[in-house]
């Protein structure tokens, strides 16, 4: 009966193990998705600041802002061609 506890007792403890390796890596995935979606909406944020540029029409290599092209490129070229 004695040897039957002990292995009982090391199946047990073994079974432990295992749960506790379990949780330990559940706990690393959950910290590397939360730093993950951290990191994603730290780059979603500084693409944002960043005004997206444009080579301009006409003008040998300079850049220009793309918005401000696309909200009224008529303006745009009639400055180039100096008609007002």
């Amino acid at each position: 009966m004695n040897g039957s506890k002990s292995t009982q007792k090391l199946d047990e403890e073994k079974q432990e193990e295992k749960m506790g390796l379990g949780t330990t890596l559940m706990i690393v995935g959950a910290a590397i998705g939360a730093g993950l979606l951290a990191w994603g909406a730290l780059v979603a944020s500084s693409n944002e600041d960043e005004k997206k540029m444009m080579k301009a029409p006409g003008r040998n290599g300079e850049y220009i802002g793309r918005k401000d092209f696309e909200d009224n490129p008529r303006e745009y070229f009639r400055d180039l061609h100096g008609k007002k």
